[in-house]
């Protein structure tokens, strides 16, 4: 099986905190629980949520593959 490259892109764009939460939300999954998936503080999420700061890039594609 082979991937392209081009299919990847949606995976690297900057994630919006709407679309952070939309997938959260998708998912089930409280804020803590998604701080536990991904090994960092319940603040940092909701500080992604509210926009405070930006969602890395791992961190975004990780929750646009779970989605």
């Amino acid at each position: 099986m082979s991937i392209e490259p081009q299919s990847l892109f949606h995976l690297s764009r900057p994630m919006t905190s709407a679309e952070m939460r939309l997938i959260r939300d998708r998912c089930g999954l409280t804020g803590g629980a998604l701080a536990i998936m991904l090994r960092i503080g319940e603040r940092t999420v909701r500080r992604w949520e509210m926009g405070h700061t930006e969602i890395p890039g791992p961190a975004a594609a990780l929750l646009r593959l779970i989605k």
